[in-house]
């Protein structure tokens, strides 16, 4: 088994993910260990207080516990660990199941020995002095920078940083929203013209009004703001909650109980968004009601055997890429490509399980217990230019009749 580490995943490659792969795989290979489990925490630091946060440094513990690793093989030290008492602690384990430490770059750790837990002790309380000093160092030069007035983390939109000040940025000028703000009377409609005229954020992204009025604050305009009510409204008390989908592309967001009705909130900052902004939901109900009468479930025993035979050979599936992974066979991103997919298939099989256990809808629920079972029936409902319902995805589509 090898393990792999680094704290910030940056341009610098001398203990990058490749460097660490081919080096311990090297080393691997010297004692004729070509089959290789690699687990990894990238970014991650290996502090103590972050060791919570290594899933897969926990899970090697776990291995390790349960007698599955015989060698532990890793780039060097300090990729195991940055804290004296996480490696002893993890040395001890070692000694006590038998699991060899092999390391690139410090060699085979023997802790059995008086003078081999001595040598241990040194390069880890090494590896976590260098750590503790790269702390210091970077509180020193925040000090020093705060003190001497220079602008720490990411200039705003409209500035730039020069010599640690902030100056203005000609490709992002200003002028244009603040005129889009005077013309318009809100952030709202500012957001609209910017968005029409092809002025977008520094992200290409589009404009939004609290985009628009954080800017505003920071230049220190006034501006009368509609008070917000406070409360979290509640996720899913709508009948038809995350199931509609404008023609943009948007999620449809619920709006007043007590009339409820459905609008795009992407509507009031794109210009060219069609019309109707919103639809009332009495209007979508017999269109929903009708699709809904579609379902027509199989033979649950019948479909239960299907689909346990599927999850098998998906689950085998998946098995069979991780172990082409681990041989070298396909890349990380090949591997998580292919783990993507089957997982949703994996996931799709669980859907199809909860469908054909729902009963029959009493359209007199509550919103958000209906709302359960038509997102279990669905992924989405399609609406036209009008806003009206042209098609349901259906989670398994042959269980829609015609």
């Amino acid at each position: 088994m090898a393990y792999l580490r680094k704290s910030k995943v940056t341009s610098d490659r001398h203990v990058s993910w490749e460097v660490q792969e081919q080096d311990v795989r090297q080393l691997a290979a010297q004692y004729g260990d070509d089959d290789l489990l690699i687990l990894s925490d990238w970014s991650r630091s290996g502090r103590e207080a972050k060791t919570r946060l290594r899933k897969d440094y926990l899970r090697l513990k776990e291995l390790v516990k349960a007698d599955e690793v015989s060698v532990l093989y890793s780039y060097s030290l300090s990729r195991l660990a940055r804290s004296l008492k996480e490696y002893v602690e993890l040395a001890e384990l070692c000694q006590a199941h038998g699991v060899v430490i092999r390391l690139a770059k410090e060699g085979n750790l023997d802790y059995s020995s008086v003078a081999g837990k001595l040598l241990v002790h040194i390069l880890a309380a090494a590896a976590q002095a260098e750590a503790e000093w790269g702390a210091e160092r970077s509180a020193d030069s925040v000090r020093v920078r705060l003190e001497r007035g220079d602008y720490l983390g990411i200039p705003p939109y409209g500035y730039r940083r020069v010599d640690g000040k902030l100056v203005e940025n000609p490709d992002e000028p200003l002028v244009p929203i603040m005129e889009a703000f005077e013309q318009a009377g809100s952030c709202f409609g500012a957001a609209r013209i910017l968005n029409g005229a092809g002025i977008f954020t520094r992200r290409g992204a589009l404009w939004t009004s609290k985009v628009i009025g954080d800017l505003l604050r920071r230049e220190g305009v006034t501006y009368e703001r509609r008070p917000v009510q406070k409360g979290v409204k509640p996720k899913a008390d709508w009948t038809l909650y995350r199931l509609l989908i404008c023609p943009c592309g948007h999620v449809m967001t619920g709006m007043d109980k007590r009339s409820p009705r459905y609008t795009c909130y992407r509507a009031k900052h794109v210009p060219d968004h069609s019309r109707p902004y919103g639809i009332s939901e009495p209007k979508l109900m017999p269109w929903i009601k009708e699709e809904t009468a579609r379902l027509r479930t199989p033979d649950l025993v019948e479909m239960a055997q299907r689909d346990e035979q599927k999850r098998e050979a998906l689950t085998g599936r998946r098995q069979r890429i991780l172990d082409n992974y681990e041989d070298g066979h396909i890349t990380r991103v090949q591997r998580d490509a292919k783990l993507t997919v089957v997982d949703e298939e994996l996931d799709r099989l669980d859907r199809r399980t909860h469908i054909v256990a729902i009963p029959e809808i009493d359209w007199d629920w509550p919103p958000a217990q209906i709302n359960r079972v038509l997102r279990s029936m669905w992924s989405h409902v399609q609406l036209d230019k009008q806003l009206q319902p042209i098609r349901a995805e259906w989670v398994v589509p042959e269980w829609r009749s015609e």
